[in-house]
């Protein structure tokens, strides 16, 4: 081959590779607004299922009717309107590295080994008959190779569990991935946060739960062969409905 043959060879290579980072750089810009509504969806989806809702309805009659966005702030326990949800899921993480909308939680408060919490967090009340009767919560917290963000629903009455979610993680197929399981997840149904003290109770633990034990009422099966994700679910809705999480909010309120 002639050196002016290698040159024009090596020339529409460039050419080419540049055009295609052009066009796969074009792609990715254009796209991104349309996937991260998609994500947004993707987390009211799973808000909706696990506050047992008929997907099938209309997202605009679902939301401000069955389901109620509300602020809650996380120093004071108030609550406060919200206008705009998707802003909120779609800067959920930058807001956790801004010291003016998170709080740095203590060594010994981080449980769930996540640092810090936002400050004013999004939760949904479910309404039925324009009365309260479930809350649908947020929770994320380390498994074994990642963060796990989900929703937890408990039941206004009695502050028992209807159903948990997670909508992102990366933990290991068949294993910490189980955590996906409807099986897995029915489990948590009905189950007890608080003792008639207002202790927390709540607990996953490793391997099955005796239906002897005069625990089991507060107790859930941990993952089989996932011992490190079990832990760490466990230490996340210890975190999420101890002092420094959602306790004192869902304890002061009879909804």
């Amino acid at each position: 081959m002639q050196p002016d043959s290698k040159r024009k060879t090596l020339f529409v290579a460039f050419v080419i590779s540049f055009v295609c980072s052009i066009l796969v750089s074009a792609a990715a810009v254009l796209l991104k607004p349309v996937q991260e509504k998609n994500q947004i969806k993707d987390v009211l989806k799973n808000v909706i299922q696990v506050a047992g809702i008929n997907e099938r309805n209309d997202m605009n009659e679902i939301l401000g009717k069955k389901l109620v966005p509300k602020l809650l702030d996380m120093e004071t326990y108030n609550l406060e309107d919200i206008k705009d949800i998707g802003g909120y899921y779609k800067n959920f993480k930058k807001m956790l590295n801004d010291d003016t909308k998170s709080i740095k939680l203590k060594p010994e408060e981080d449980l769930a080994g996540i640092g810090r919490i936002p400050k004013k967090v999004l939760i949904y009340f479910v309404k039925d008959n324009n009365s309260v009767n479930k809350i649908i919560v947020p929770i994320y917290g380390k498994g074994l190779w990642s963060t796990l963000y989900g929703f937890l629903c408990i039941n206004a009455k009695d502050k028992s569990i209807c159903g948990i979610t997670f909508y992102e993680h990366k933990e290991t197929p068949g294993l910490g991935g189980e955590v996906d399981n409807p099986n897995w997840k029915r489990k948590w149904v009905g189950k007890m946060i608080y003792d008639k003290g207002g202790s927390l109770k709540l607990t996953v633990i490793n391997g099955e739960v005796n239906p002897d034990s005069v625990e089991k009422a507060y107790q859930i099966d941990g993952l089989s062969g996932a011992s490190i994700t079990t832990a760490g679910v466990n230490n996340m809705v210890k975190f999420w409905l101890g002092d420094r999480g959602f306790k004192k909010f869902l304890m002061k309120n009879t909804f």
